[in-house]
Order: C-alpha cells, then structure tokens, then sequence
C-alpha cells in the first residue's frame, strides 16, 4: 500500500528541514565550495582553449584578476560572489579607475560566475541578475572617456629629430592611426597600391619579440590609406621589409618616447 499524501508531505517537511537538498548542501558537496580564485583559472584555461571563439590573448582579463578581482573576492565561495559581495570591490576601483574600466571588470567577474555549468543541462549553476543600481556601477559616458593622442608639435618633433629607420616608423604611426604593435608587425606584403594602401592584420606580441597573426580585436582587421607623399617616403623602408621590425630594443625605447608625449 503507497504511502499517503499526507506521510510524504511530512517526510518532504523533515527532509526540506534538515538541509539535505539545500542549496548551501549542494554547494559543499557537489561543488566542494569552488572559490571563484579557483575557478578564475579554469575560465581562464577554458576560453584561451576552447572551439568557439577562443580569446588569443586573455592578459588584460589575468592583470585585472591579479591587480584588483582576486584580493577583494578570490577566496569567496563562487555561489557567494553576487551584487552584495561585489559592491566593496567596486567602491575601491571607483577611486581608482575609469567608468569604462570599472564596468569591463565586473564584466569579467559576470563571466567567470556564468562559466560554471552544469554538466546534465550545460546551463549556469549560480543564475545571477546583476543589478548596476545595486553595485552602485559608474555610469559610463563616452564623451567623458580619455582618449590619449599625440599633439602636432609632439609629433614634428619626434619625427625632425630622429633619422632612418626610427624616423619612418614616426611618419607611420603618425599617417596610418596605427597601434605600435601593429605597425611594427608590418611586412612588405602589406604594402599594396604602390605603397599606399596597408594591410593591418597581425602584431607584435606584447610578451615577447614575434609577430601574432591576429590583432586586439577581430575588427581590427583594415586597410589603411596613405597620403602619396607618405607612401612615397616610406617606400624605401618596404623593398625588403621594415627594418624596425628586427630591432625588438628600438621598438621598446620608441614605445616609452611615445607614451611620455601623449597628453
């Protein structure tokens, strides 16, 4: 004879009470309390190695992590990173960091949460709604974001006192609006058009003195359009191939001089 409803409902009652299907229970049992330090670093083997859409460089995710994310909240249990936990680390990067800055972060943070599924349906295991009023989020302004470029007089100056190979890679940067490891990365191939159409595709990699074939973003991928008179002068720097690109120390000390003149 089947137990009645009311006998299931009481056995229901005793087993809801003694916390043997709680979520907390869950959490220590199944999940072994996975700090989001923990996790952190599986997301982040994960999407550098995954199928779909792999992140080529994930070094601004881990600068991020190590800098600001993991001090504040690493050793939290992942299911109790929310918009409570989150908030005192957003009121530190606040002090510190711009709008956009911010927010990225907490992006960051939003995503590894998310990553954990599970392994029946594949759907996230902590179901978050993060709420930007709640975390008190920087509202990001565009017409308020800092956009770094070279003053004119910055420029003429760097180009009337450098000669050769230093000096076209000013001219470069300064006609093409390229990032410098990109133009460091550019080989004679991509000079088209008689010199004045480039092909902006690859990069020299931040970490170490060799050429990735993939830039910042997937939209990065362009062709830039030169003056007559600059691909005329940069001509002679192409017939083999930009010798900049061989001098990893000249592009480092050309990096720094760069960065001292925006303003």
């Amino acid at each position: 004879m089947p137990p009645s409803s009311d006998v299931l409902r009481k056995a229901r009652e005793i087993v809801e009470n003694s916390g043997a299907i709680s979520q907390e229970r869950f959490n220590r049992v199944v999940l072994g309390e996975t700090t989001f330090r923990a996790h952190a670093k599986t997301y982040l083997q994960w999407v550098q190695t995954r199928d779909r859409e792999p992140i080529k460089d994930a070094s601004s995710i881990e600068a991020a992590l190590n800098k600001w994310i993991l001090p504040e909240i690493g050793d939290l249990p992942l299911a109790d990173v929310h918009n409570i936990t989150v908030k005192p680390l957003v009121d530190k990067m606040r002090k510190s960091l711009a709008a956009r800055t911010v927010n990225k972060y907490v992006e960051y943070i939003g995503q590894i949460v998310a990553s954990l599924k599970n392994g029946r349906t594949g759907e996230p295991i902590h179901r978050r709604k993060w709420d930007r009023s709640v975390m008190d989020l920087p509202i990001v302004n565009p017409k308020r974001q800092r956009r770094p470029a070279l003053r004119l007089d910055a420029i003429n100056t760097l180009v009337s006192g450098s000669t050769g190979e230093e000096q076209a890679l000013y001219v470069l940067l300064a006609a093409a609006a390229t990032r410098i490891s990109e133009a460091l990365a550019l080989e004679t191939k991509h000079f088209a058009n008689d010199g004045r159409t480039i092909e902006v595709s690859q990069q020299v990699d931040r970490d170490m003195p060799r050429i990735v074939r993939y830039l910042k973003t997937d939209a990065g991928t362009r062709e830039v359009d030169l003056s007559t008179e600059v691909a005329e002068y940069l001509r002679a720097f192409t017939r083999a191939r930009v010798a900049c690109c061989s001098r990893p120390e000249t592009a480092r000390r050309i990096c720094t001089t760069i960065l001292s003149d925006v303003g």
